[in-house]
């Protein structure tokens, strides 16, 4: 057992003695783009913030299908819809990060294990900012 642990020491250490072709720019690129968002719930009543990742788009890059977190939900799904960006109505560089996509979202309460996944809310929203690496 002692040897595999040696070994597998090693073997980690010389990964970083290898040279690797990786351009910081290119693995940005790469990340996905976190959008923070206000959500209502309609069976509540409440508003709240979230905070998604896009995991695919479709439409011609109108309609977004996210997965995020929210304090009242411990999960959601979301499916956006990209209506207004505010960079193409006013030119200043921080606008570039605010978009308005009205939004629909599922989310779950408990997740403690599969077998009951727990409560379920739902509702919609907005995403508002985009914070792209």
């Amino acid at each position: 057992m002692k040897k595999l642990l040696i070994a597998l020491i090693m073997s980690l250490s010389l990964l970083g003695i290898a040279k690797a072709d990786v351009s910081i720019p290119d693995v940005l690129k790469k990340i996905p783009v976190n959008h923070q968002c206000l959500i209502y719930n309609i069976e509540e009543g409440t508003l709240d913030y979230a905070t998604t990742f896009t995991l695919a788009k479709a439409l011609k890059d109108n309609v977004s299908f996210d997965l995020g977190y929210a304090p009242s939900s411990q999960l959601l799904g979301v499916v956006s819809v990209k209506l207004v960006e505010v960079k193409d109505l006013i030119k200043f560089p921080i606008l570039d990060l605010m978009e308005i996509e009205p939004m629909f979202w599922i989310g779950m309460n408990r997740i403690e294990n599969f077998k009951d996944l727990g409560e379920y809310n739902y509702g919609v929203g907005v995403k508002l900012l985009s914070l792209k690496f």
